[in-house]
C-alpha cells in the first residue's frame, strides 16, 4: 500500500493492491476423446478435447482451416489447470481439415500449439459399378474361373476389399490406376 504525508500533516492511506508476475506461457495438449492427428472421420464434425495447463487462463481459440482459409473458429474461457477444455466444429463438409489451437492468460502470454492437427471428414461411401465383360450378378457358370470387371469412385481411396467365399479376403492399395489380380481357389 502507499501513505502519503502532505506539509499539514494530512495522511491519506490507501488499500493494497496486488500484482501477479506471469512469465509462463500456457501449456497445450490434446485429451482422451479428441479425434487422432491424421484420422478420417465418417460424421460431420471434429471434436477435440484440450487441455490447458494454466493457473491464470483467460482464453482458448480454435480456428478449423481448408488449405489456408479459417473457415470457422471457437473462443471459450478456457478452464483452469488441468481440464478439459471441450471443442466441436459442426457441419463439416467432406474435405481435408487443418486446426490449430491457442490459449492466452491474463497476462496475454500466448501458446499455439506447435502443429496444427489434420482430419479428413468422409461422409461419402464409394460407389461401384459393374461393366462387361464379366458375369452378371447371380450368374450360374460352368468354368473353374472368375472374371470381375468393375470400378469404383471414393474421393480418400484407402483399401479395395475383394471377399471370396466366406473367409478369404484380399486387401489392394486402392490409391490410382488399373488393377489385374489372379485369384486361384485350391479346395
Amino acid at each position: 500500500n502507499v501513505t502519503v504525508v502532505d506539509w499539514a500533516g494530512n495522511i491519506f492511506t490507501n488499500v493494497t493492491r496486488n500484482v501477479i508476475v506471469d512469465t509462463t506461457f500456457p501449456l497445450i495438449s490434446y485429451g482422451l476423446g479428441s479425434d487422432a492427428n491424421g484420422s478420417s472421420v465418417a460424421r460431420n464434425y471434429i471434436h477435440l478435447n484440450v487441455t490447458v495447463d494454466e493457473l491464470n487462463p483467460r482464453n482458448l481459440t480454435a480456428f478449423l482451416f481448408s488449405g489456408a482459409a479459417i473457415i470457422a473458429s471457437q473462443n471459450i474461457s478456457a478452464n483452469k489447470t488441468p481440464s478439459f477444455n471441450n471443442i466441436t466444429f459442426l457441419s463439416v463438409s467432406d474435405g481435408y481439415y487443418n486446426v490449430s489451437v491457442s490459449v492466452r492468460d491474463l497476462a496475454d502470454n500466448v501458446n499455439t500449439t506447435p502443429t496444427n492437427r489434420s482430419f479428413t471428414v468422409d461422409t461419402t461411401g464409394p460407389v461401384i459399378s459393374y461393366a462387361a465383360p464379366g458375369f452378371a450378378n447371380a450368374s450360374f457358370v460352368n468354368v473353374s474361373w472368375i472374371f470381375l470387371n468393375f470400378s469404383f469412385t471414393e474421393t480418400n481411396n484407402g483399401t479395395l476389399m475383394i471377399r471370396n467365399g466366406s473367409t478369404n479376403w484380399t486387401n489392394v492399395n486402392a490409391s490410382s490406376g488399373y488393377f489385374f489380380y489372379n485369384f486361384t481357389n485350391r479346395n
